[in-house]
């Protein structure tokens, strides 16, 4: 059976790690917390849809009624040679340098037909 959480817990092992950072304390820091990061992942969209994924699909992205943007991928070599639907829906995507420190590179995500990670 899990424990319920307990976010007075939480305070407290903050306030002990802080302490022993040698850290001063102020209670009033932990009450109203927010985070400063943001996600950059964002829908994407039609028209850069067919230039990020030029390489990996074989026909152009193209909005499927009731389904949505579609595209079927290249053949992507001996070990995948069971998949038999090779249809792929693009989501979201995210730019950054994932590459190289220099590169402009997208991840973009979504769906396909794949089933079992061990594909059975």
């Amino acid at each position: 059976m899990r424990r319920p959480f307990k976010p007075r817990a939480l305070v407290v092992a903050l306030a002990v790690a802080q302490l022993a950072a040698g850290a001063p304390m102020n209670r009033g820091e932990w009450r109203h917390f927010s985070p400063i990061l943001s996600s950059q992942v964002r829908s994407l969209e039609q028209g850069e849809a067919n230039s990020i994924l030029a390489g990996f699909c074989q026909t152009p992205v193209q909005v499927v009624q009731g389904v949505g943007p579609s595209c079927t991928t290249r053949r992507l070599g001996p070990d995948f040679s069971d998949i038999v639907d090779r249809t792929f829906h693009p989501k979201r995507v995210i730019f950054g340098h994932f590459l190289a420190p220099d590169s402009d590179d997208a991840g973009v995500s979504g769906s396909s037909t794949e089933g079992h990670p061990a594909r059975w």
